[in-house]
């Protein structure tokens, strides 16, 4: 039983790790690190968002800009500006 408990922590640690190094990354507030996790998070033209992208983006990077005391809309608009692969896909 201690295995499986040992498990099923594991897995949910390992679950939440993008959601946590997204939120620091937000704090961090730094383009290129922030840049990387938007071309991965958000969805392609005409693709759906995905629960895993919603977490990242909202409860990481949008979270972690917030609490950096920035308009998350704004700051991630102005990292989206000049790359037109992320500038097509939706906000």
């Amino acid at each position: 039983m201690k295995e499986y408990t040992k498990a099923v922590i594991d897995f949910t640690i390992e679950s939440f790790r993008p959601l946590l190094e997204a939120q620091s990354t937000g704090r961090e507030n730094d383009t290129e690190r922030i840049r990387p996790i938007l071309e991965v998070a958000l969805p392609k033209l005409g693709q759906p968002l995905r629960d895993w992208q919603a977490v990242v983006l909202g409860g990481g990077l949008v979270n972690g800009l917030s609490q950096k005391g920035l308009w998350p809309g704004e700051r991630l608009e102005e990292i989206r500006r000049g790359r037109k692969d992320l500038e097509e896909r939706p906000r």
